[in-house]
């Protein structure tokens, strides 16, 4: 389309009907993977170009989120599979970023595309979504947990980073707000291994609003971060371990530390004797 873009443009009405279409019934197997995501960049597209008014429509957004973006950002039982017997390349896809060609990655660009003419409208829509699979998770978390770690995710992924520095900010949700209610609950559950994937994307979410999160707050759940490096499962103790690195790294204003030695002095033994139990494990040595 980008190259033939004036020869293409009397079709492409039709063509982005039929590709939603498309995606609206596509399997979630992974043998229609390069189907999905091609399709998905398309849209990504013309959300970028000069025909970014064919989303203009509410309904239109509404039926991007519910039948595009939750279907592919939710997890698949090949993302489970990758995590508990491929960790490393889990974490690369999921931290260092090369899940670039991935549905949930591409899902959320797409919406990235959408908002740059219509973020108002983006933001209200993902934010009734994102309260909606949240309430689906508190009906049934056992059946639904899946539900919550979707609501993390595109909170995570959507966030903008700020110009100049590592902090980040989102219009979705209140972070205090969505931090306590949402994901201390998870870094809470005394049931270690319960929910790995949960509990990594908590800690994923922790890490990243790390600077919104006040020093009363953060110490208090300290021991229960430093309670997730004795998780059996690698992608777990290894985001606990970046977390507490990154939280303790954290500068406000004129680049004052402001966590200090006397801080952390009443964990230390615990972390440190935590850090070396999760290098023990098996395959950990690549952390």
């Amino acid at each position: 389309m980008e190259k033939e873009e004036e020869t293409f443009q009397k079709y492409l009405g039709g063509f982005v009907e039929t590709v939603w279409g498309l995606l609206a019934v596509a399997s979630n197997s992974s043998s229609r993977e390069m189907l999905t995501v091609t399709a998905i960049k398309f849209l990504t597209t013309v959300s970028m170009s000069v025909h970014h008014t064919l989303f203009a429509r509410d309904d239109i957004l509404q039926q991007i989120c519910q039948s595009i973006v939750i279907p592919n950002v939710m997890l698949r039982d090949e993302d489970e599979e990758l995590f508990e017997m491929n960790y490393v390349e889990f974490i690369r896809r999921d931290i260092e970023g090369s899940d670039l060609d991935t549905r949930r990655r591409i899902a959320c660009e797409l919406l990235r595309g959408i908002v740059m003419d219509y973020r108002e409208k983006v933001t209200e829509e993902v934010s009734a979504q994102i309260q909606s699979l949240l309430t689906s998770f508190a009906g049934n978390p056992v059946m639904n947990w899946k539900h919550k770690d979707c609501a993390i995710y595109l909170v995570v992924a959507l966030a903008m980073k700020k110009a100049g520095g590592s902090s980040v900010s989102t219009d979705l949700v209140d972070v205090e707000s969505f931090f306590g209610s949402v994901i201390v609950p998870e870094q809470q559950n005394k049931d270690l291994d319960g929910f790995p994937m949960l509990k990594a994307g908590a800690l994923k979410f922790f890490t990243m609003f790390r600077n919104h999160i006040s020093k009363r707050i953060a110490m208090a759940l300290l021991p229960d971060v430093v309670h997730l490096l004795g998780s059996d499962f690698n992608v777990v103790h290894s985001y606990a371990a970046s977390c507490i690195e990154k939280l303790l790294l954290v500068k406000d204003e004129g680049g004052r530390a402001r966590y200090t030695a006397a801080d952390v002095s009443p964990f230390l033994l615990a972390l440190m004797t935590s850090l070396f139990t999760a290098l023990q494990k098996p395959e950990s040595e690549e952390n």
